[in-house]
């Protein structure tokens, strides 16, 4: 066998080799080629499901690159729709129509349509919820109360008192108890007066006789000075009730309108009252 043979034999099946090395992606399995696009796709899907929809979108562009399968598209828009930005998903949404054009189903379009509308009506409610003011609670007004009138500090208030006229056929009467009443004080003071007498003699016995006074007469002494204050007491009450009674008695008879009355005064901080009469 010749040299030029042998070299044939043992370089033809390497030359096959290189010529048949372009057509190996031919034979590769498809599953072995769509493994990645699908893991890819689940890593898309997974970040637009979990906000992270600029990761999403970013797969499922370079999904559209290498396939030019406008489906990325439309699932850009859905990605984007799911995580409420509405304005991006319309113009992908779009996008997705305008580049399928004629060849897109009525079925599809109808889809797509539906997405835009939806994230319009979107769009619009987030619109109105920033303009309208939130709703104002009126909260219930007390009324003020209303202030007191303050009397004036430096004045006197005297309140007016009309006393109704006694009866002609009883003012004898009243001039009659009145004088014995003022006769009954008179007296009281007259004892008043003589016991505080009794009391100041004793008092001058005692200063005089100091070593001879007795238990008994220090308590007769005490009683002169009771009796004495109980007199000046009952006689003046008696004579001040006799003025009054004699008083009312007089104004009947006279018929004028100038008689005894009994006046109550007020101010800030007093009260007191005021007996004001003509005899």
């Amino acid at each position: 066998m010749s040299l030029w043979l042998i070299r044939k034999l043992l370089f033809f099946p390497l030359k096959v080799s290189i010529a048949l090395l372009p057509l190996a992606p031919l034979f590769v399995p498809s599953s072995v080629v769509a493994g990645p696009r699908a893991t890819l796709e689940n890593d898309a899907r997974k970040a637009c499901l979990k906000g992270d929809y600029a990761k999403g979108v970013d797969i499922l562009v370079d999904l559209f690159v290498e396939t030019k399968n406008l489906t990325y598209i439309f699932n850009q828009g859905r990605c984007y729709e799911q995580n409420q930005q509405f304005k991006d998903a319309i113009g992908r949404f779009e996008e997705y129509m305008r580049a399928a054009g004629t060849k897109l189903s009525a079925e599809d379009r109808a889809s797509a349509e539906k997405h835009i509308a939806d994230c319009k009506g979107s769009l619009a409610r987030e619109k109105e919820s920033a303009v309208q003011p939130p709703p104002v609670v009126a909260l219930p007004v007390t009324p003020a109360p209303e202030p007191k009138p303050q009397p004036d500090q430096g004045s006197m208030t005297v309140a007016k008192s009309t006393v109704a006229p006694v009866p002609a056929e009883r003012r004898w009467g009243l001039i009659t108890a009145g004088i014995a009443t003022g006769a009954v004080g008179v007296g009281g003071i007259v004892v008043g007066v003589l016991m505080n007498a009794k009391f100041n003699q004793l008092s001058s016995d005692m200063e005089s006789k100091p070593g001879s006074w007795s238990t008994k007469q220090e308590s007769t002494q005490k009683d002169y000075k009771t009796l004495s204050l109980v007199g000046y007491g009952v006689g003046a009450a008696c004579v001040l009730t006799g003025a009054i009674l004699m008083g009312f008695g007089a104004q009947s008879s006279t018929g004028s309108s100038e008689g005894v009355a009994f006046l109550p005064m007020f101010s800030v901080g007093q009260a007191g009252a005021m007996l004001r009469g003509a005899f």
